[in-house]
């Protein structure tokens, strides 16, 4: 039997996040999200979803979270985005950052700012397309720091720099392309041109009408 997931919370508005959740007030109308509140404020919420799932698919667990609509900026506050973890593991810290550091590279972060509960395909290929969203450099530097193995210390613009350019080499080599396309490959492209025009004219035609009498005269 697979895992269920716990999203790890910390609220920017407290009282944005607690209409969402079920605090064991032990009321049976409740019908809010299962929840345990730490000492610091941070609330571990219980999704009754299948880690499994929110882990290979971000896009399943960023469907969860549309159910914040547009409180999820003040019910979750860090650019990492929001901790995910199976509930078979049960953190002994009482606060948000201990219960971060308990679970470690067993929980998966998920984005909280690609939720768009309005969202369709046609916003997805406007991205695609150009109309990218602002770069939030604080939560890539965060990102490529866990990426790099640095924990919570993000990364510097250099490693960021250089992660990326090691992704673009790697999905390069993946697909079979030695190079971008365009790229020049050194002598220039003109050396082609040059080599053309060195080369001599070996066609008959030309070689019995250049110069020289007809010789049936």
């Amino acid at each position: 039997m697979s895992a269920d997931a716990v999203a790890l919370f910390r609220p920017k508005d407290p009282a944005k996040l607690r209409p969402f959740l079920d605090l064991d007030d032990e009321t049976e109308e409740s019908d809010g999200l299962y929840a345990e509140l730490l000492d610091d404020g941070a609330v571990l919420v219980h999704t009754f979803q299948p880690f499994e799932v929110f882990e290979q698919s971000p896009s399943e667990a960023r469907e969860w979270l549309a159910q914040f609509g547009d409180a999820l900026p003040d019910v979750h506050d860090d650019p990492r985005g929001l901790l995910f973890f199976p509930d078979s593991i049960e953190p002994e810290g009482s606060s948000y950052d201990a219960v971060v550091t308990e679970i470690g590279d067993a929980g998966v972060w998920i984005a909280t700012s690609l939720v768009d509960e309005d969202a369709s395909d046609e916003d997805a290929s406007a991205w695609l397309g150009g109309g990218l969203p602002p770069i939030d450099m604080q939560a890539l530097q965060a990102a490529c720091g866990q990426l790099l193995g640095g924990g919570d210390a993000p990364a510097t613009p250099f490693q960021v720099a250089k992660l990326f350019e090691n992704v673009q080499q790697e999905l390069l080599e993946a697909l079979g392309v030695k190079e971008l396309p365009g790229a020049r490959t050194g002598g220039g492209a003109d050396d082609g041109d040059d080599a053309e025009a060195g080369e001599p004219d070996a066609s008959p035609e030309r070689s019995e009408g250049s110069g020289g009498e007809d010789p049936d005269r």
